[in-house]
């Protein structure tokens, strides 16, 4: 089964015009936004437009508006012109309503609320224009609504718009990155959420979210891994800046402050599960898709930057299975992997290091991290044999950020987001192993082998 439909991936093969729209109003505006800057003395156009929420409305709403309009006139929907006046309408009316209301009197939960409200309108819309009226439809609509106020990346758009899309010179690399993701975020749960509502009427959708062998063509494999892995370092930053609060006492009132943050918080603690797992089968399925099983490649996608190499590899690389069973006898049959003694010696290296920069600055006791160095290391050699360090060795790095007096969040957020990588990946090098609906598709394949072989030899 594929993870997208024929139409799916038309709309995902034209999703660079929503970027590139997305690309060239962050360009004005960063240019516009600097020139106010500049002008202020004077109160110059550019400040009066850019200084306040007008700005990130002006380079928003464009986005989501040719973002959401983009299937219908793709797939040439009968209702697109219905649609594109109908969204017009609510989206300026979004844009009047904030314009005339103060940013100051506007609490985050209210914008968040009316942000879910607009969004499930515009979701309810799209169910109309595919003719899905019946209630497990409406039912997805609400959540994918709810899931698209509360994503850590984008957050609620008028939350995002109001606290951390208006433009700071420390934000520009974010600023920019997070409106070329708008698109590819959207159509992402978008899709997924219609595939996955499919389930209800039988179709076994998650099974293949889950398949490592599932044949992974190179649009889908782009589209999940720049959607799923952007979700990471947000979801990272949001479960780091509850822990830095620290005491309970100040994480209930944070709470209790807004809901949004206990539901945001949940959502991004799932994201930090679930996601790692799902790239994880997603690697693999393509380098299983392109006969280049290699390990080395599979853990370079999780490191940032550095993956940009494997990911333009497996993208440009040609198809070469054409089924999931020819992908489960490639990984079977590939030999475990040397970078198991490689990643072993690397860590344990490490560990020493920080033990001799610990032991000659620091003058308190510091036996706590000499006895956590020492689990480690034997966890380190333990899991050659056994699965369970691969879970212990990520949460022991957590916990020592987590429990130290002071982190920033960014810091805490890349290393949550590198230690719920490492679970996935440790699993993968040290334990390679397909699961009870993978392992059928394996035999089968080997059992048919294994018949053509005696046909042939007859």
């Amino acid at each position: 089964m594929k993870l997208f439909t024929t139409n799916q991936l038309r709309v995902i093969d034209k999703i660079w015009i929503p970027i590139l729209l997305a690309a060239a109003l962050a360009a004005g505006y960063i240019v516009l936004r600097n020139y106010g800057d500049i002008m202020s003395y004077s109160s110059g156009y550019g400040t009066r437009l850019f200084s306040n929420f007008r700005g990130p409305l002006i380079i928003f709403l464009p986005i989501l508006y040719l973002t959401y309009n983009l299937e219908f006139f793709i797939l040439e929907n009968r209702h697109r012109f219905s649609i594109a006046i109908a969204s017009f309408i609510l989206l300026g009316g979004a844009w009047g309503y904030f314009e005339k209301v103060s940013t100051t009197a506007l609490s985050i939960t209210k914008s968040e609320i009316i942000t879910a409200l607009l969004l499930f309108v515009l979701l309810l819309m799209r169910n109309f224009a595919y003719e899905k009226k019946d209630k497990n439809n409406a039912i997805v609509a609400i959540a994918m609504a709810a899931v698209f106020t509360i994503i850590p990346y984008s957050e609620s758009v008028f939350n995002f718009m109001l606290q951390r899309f208006l433009y700071q010179e420390s934000g520009f690399a974010e600023f920019v990155y997070g409106n070329l993701l708008v698109p590819v975020i959207y159509y992402l749960i978008l899709f997924i959420g219609d595939n996955v509502s499919d389930v209800l009427s039988g179709k076994d959708y998650i099974n293949t979210i889950r398949s490592k062998l599932t044949v992974m063509d190179k649009r889908t494999y782009l589209f999940l891994f720049i959607g799923l892995y952007s979700l990471m370092l947000p979801a990272g930053k949001v479960c780091a800046h509850i822990f830095a609060l620290g005491g309970m006492r100040e994480i209930q009132k944070f709470f209790v402050s807004d809901v949004f943050v206990l539901i945001r918080f949940l959502f991004s603690l799932g994201v930090i599960l679930l996601v790692p797992l799902i790239l994880k089968n997603i690697i693999v399925a393509r380098s299983l898709t392109i006969n280049s099983p290699g390990k080395i490649w599979f853990l370079l996608h999780f490191i940032p930057v550095v993956n940009i190499i494997p990911v333009i590899r497996s993208f440009s690389a040609p198809d070469v299975h054409a089924s999931a069973g020819e992908n489960g006898v490639s990984y079977m049959k590939q030999p475990m992997s040397v970078l198991r003694y490689v990643m072993t010696g690397l860590g344990v290296a490490i560990l020493v290091y920080q033990m001799i920069i610990l032991d000659a600055t620091m003058n308190n006791d510091i036996s706590i991290f000499y006895a956590l160095a020492f689990i480690r290391i034997i966890l380190y050699i333990v899991i050659f044999k056994k699965e369970f360090p691969a879970f212990l060795l990520p949460a022991i790095s957590v916990a020592i950020v987590i429990f130290s007096r002071d982190f920033g969040v960014v810091f805490g957020g890349i290393t949550i987001m590198m230690e719920a990588f490492a679970v996935q990946y440790l699993l993968e090098i040290y334990h390679p192993s397909l699961e009870d609906a993978d392992a059928e598709i394996y035999l089968k394949e080997e059992t048919a082998i294994g018949e053509d072989l005696v046909v042939d030899m007859n």
